[in-house]
Order: C-alpha cells, then structure tokens, then sequence
C-alpha cells in the first residue's frame, strides 16, 4: 500500500502490486478498503469494481458504529469507473451526505435508471442538489410521476408582511457556513462531489459536475445544498405544466397596511385565493395530460403555509385569530 501511495512504484512492480487491489477492497480492513477504492478509481481499474459493490453491500449492512469514509470512497471508485450499481443498493439505508455521488450513479448509467431516479426523488431531500438534479433529469425524460410531488410534497410558503400605514417592508437575511479541518493531511483525500444544476433561464436540463480532492480541509460533511428550491419546484412544474401565473412568483410575498381586523382578515382570504387559484388550476391540467390520476386526493393534500409576519412598530392588540380553511396553514409571528 506504501509504494502505491507514495509514488513509487512502476512497470511490473506497479502492475503486481495493483492486481492486488481486490483483495484489499474485499478485506474488510477500513484502512485497506478506503485505500484500495481510492486507488481502483485513480488507476482505471475496472476488475475491482465487483469487490467495490460487495464492499459496499456490507457497508449497507453494517450494525456497528458507521464511518462514513469507506462508502465515501466506494462510491467513489464507482463512479470513476462508470460502474453500474443497482439502485436497490444505492437506496438501502440512504445517507443525506451521498446524495450527489447516488444521483450520479443513476443518472449516468447506461440507460439512466429513471425508476431508481424516481425513488430518490421521493425521498424528499429537498434541501440538497441531487434532489432537484434528479428531477430535472425526469422531467428532461418525460417521466410524469415527478409532477404530483412537484405540487403537494411541501406546503406552498406565503409570506404575509403586517406592518404600519406608510411603513417600508423590513429585510431579511441568512446565512450558512461549515466546515471540517485535519491538522494533518489525510489519506486517501475527502472526495467532494458537487452537482451543477442548469443555469437560471436555460432551456436545457442537463447536469453537470465536479470532483475534488481535499487533503486537509472539506465542507459540510459533503452536502450539496440548493438555496432556491422554491425556485426550482416552480421552474421544473412549469416545464411539465406551463405557467401557473404570469405573476405566480409575486404572489407568495404579500404587503399589508394594517388598519383594523376586518381589512386585514379580507386581506389575508385574498392573498391565499390568489396562490391557490393557479395550483388548483395546475393540479386539472396535470389530470388532462394524464400526470395525475385522483384530482380529489391531490387537491385535498394540497398546502399553502401563510406566515403572518408582525412589523407593526406598537401593535395596540394581536393579530386577529385566522378562520380555518381547506387547503391553509399558518404560522404567526416568525
């Protein structure tokens, strides 16, 4: 293992010390299977890639206390190979932090495995890029069953903005950050895979993406997250459905100059019709293009979460109590 990792070897040496490698994948050794993965992928070797998914099946089955590195570097090597690995595997006991090295693994098969993409996608981890990466996909293919989830999966958010006569609207922000550090370099190297979704405006729905090695230092645990799922639910429906509404995206923040209750419960009923109209209106042409089969079961899980924003500077009393109504939730004062 020395030679291999240190440069040292070549020609024959090289080559015998390489054919090696299987039997360091299937050793069970946690050392031996992260470097020997790492090494199949780097070296192009391809006859290791039936102790790479027996390896990984025992990860997967594994009831001791998990390290994560060894699958980092399983699912590594596969990749580098362009092994084809069964989504039955990929999708036993998921892990948030493999989603992208998962989506890759479906989507770059040879046919793309659109009923494992599919099952992927309805894990619901919105939150990450191989969730939306997996989507665009589907939808790129044509496959219908993404546009249900698509529609009632999360509740719909509506921002409800209370504030005083002639006041502006306040401002909002939030950040993110994480890292990991090793005072010393590691090996085998964190492989970091990093989905790029297609661009804002563009008509194509390919994905592309990175990989990158990180000796000493690796970000949030390999998550590849997406900041603007909202954006990406409402682009990948209006691919499959057309648009909702000319002003669909306007219509989730609304403004409201509080006067007395009854202008402000009208108000509300106003804003939350308005968002519902064009969704109960997508949920009947998904029906007609056959996307969607129960109109009645999609429509009643359908939900828009209005949260009641109080930027009133001296509100005399609270806010009003909202009436209960078909296909709304609220959430006050956030």
């Amino acid at each position: 293992m020395d030679g291999l990792r240190e440069h040292k070897l070549s020609g024959a040496e090289l080559e015998s010390a390489l054919a090696l490698l299987p039997a360091m994948i299937a050793s069970e050794s946690e050392f031996f299977v992260e470097g020997g993965a790492y090494l199949a992928g780097k070296h192009r070797r391809t006859e290791c890639v039936p102790a790479l998914i027996a390896s990984l099946e025992r990860e997967k089955r594994s009831t001791k206390y998990w390290n994560p590195e060894p699958t980092r570097c399983l699912l590594d090597a596969l990749i580098r190979l362009d092994a084809r690995v069964s989504a039955d595997l990929l999708l036993t006991r998921p892990k948030k932090e493999f989603a992208s090295q998962t989506y890759l693994l479906l989507a770059k098969a040879d046919p793309p495995d659109l009923e494992g993409l599919v099952r992927f996608f309805d894990l619901g981890w919105d939150s990450l890029s191989g969730h939306w990466a997996s989507a665009c996909t589907l939808v790129a293919a044509g496959e219908p069953r993404v546009v249900e989830p698509l529609l009632i999966a999360q509740p719909w958010p509506l921002e409800f903005v209370v504030r005083d006569p002639d006041s502006l609207r306040g401002m909002t922000f939030c950040c993110r950050g994480g890292a990991h550090r090793s005072s010393h370099p590691v090996w085998p190297p964190r492989v970091l895979y990093n989905l790029k979704l297609p661009r804002t405006g563009s008509a194509d729905l390919e994905v592309g993406f990175s990989r990158s090695e990180y000796a000493t230092g690796w970000w949030n645990d390999g998550l590849s997250e997406v900041q603007d799922q909202l954006e990406w639910r409402l682009r990948l429906l209006e691919r499959q459905l057309g648009s909702l509404a000319p002003d669909f995206r306007e219509r989730l923040t609304a403004d409201h100059a509080f006067e007395d209750n009854t202008g402000f419960l009208e108000a509300l009923d106003r804003s939350a019709d308005a968002v519902l109209a064009p969704l109960h209106d997508a949920i009947h042409r998904a029906a007609e293009l056959n996307m969607i089969s129960d109109v009645d079961a999609v429509t009643k899980q359908l939900r828009v979460r209005i949260t009641l924003v109080d930027h009133r500077s001296e509100p005399a009393s609270p806010l009003p109590r909202t009436k209960k109504r078909a296909n709304v939730e609220f959430v006050e004062d956030r």
